[in-house]
């Protein structure tokens, strides 16, 4: 029995410890995405993608940031991949609406400056839609 207490909290320690190693290096990229440092933010966000594979809150997050940084430098082939992805791997309804409204507002801005205006229209109109459901964010 005390092995197993043992085992249990080494194991919750150590979920942790990654957990709080993955939240550094998000916040690294984000500061690299805040000072123009686009290149270093794709590289963060594009090993996060990877390493989080296709599902949960962390790999929508670094999707979208992956996505932005792309924006900032120009690439909006590559910015409507990561940011259509981060809505698809994490499941509308499963994130808080201010979440969704923002990534429909950047895919939004993204198809607008490749000229696919339809679909930027369409992305707009979900980002009002989800801020007017969720008027606080």
């Amino acid at each position: 029995m005390k092995r197993t207490a043992i085992f249990l909290f080494c194991f919750s320690l150590l979920l942790v410890v990654q957990s709080q190693g993955e939240l550094i290096e998000k916040e690294e990229g984000i500061k690299a995405l805040n000072s123009g440092n686009y290149d270093l933010a794709i590289e963060i966000f594009k090993a996060c993608v990877d390493k989080q594979g296709d599902s949960g809150k962390l790999a929508a997050y670094c999707s979208f940031f992956l996505g932005r940084a792309y924006y900032e430098k120009g690439q909006m082939e590559e910015a409507i991949k990561y940011l259509k992805r981060a809505g698809e791997v994490y499941k509308e309804g499963m994130v808080v609406a201010h979440v969704s409204a923002g990534w429909y507002y950047w895919l939004g801005r993204a198809y607008y400056n490749t000229g696919k205006y339809n679909e930027a229209i369409v992305s707009f109109q979900k980002a009002s839609s989800l801020a007017y459901e969720n008027p606080e964010s």
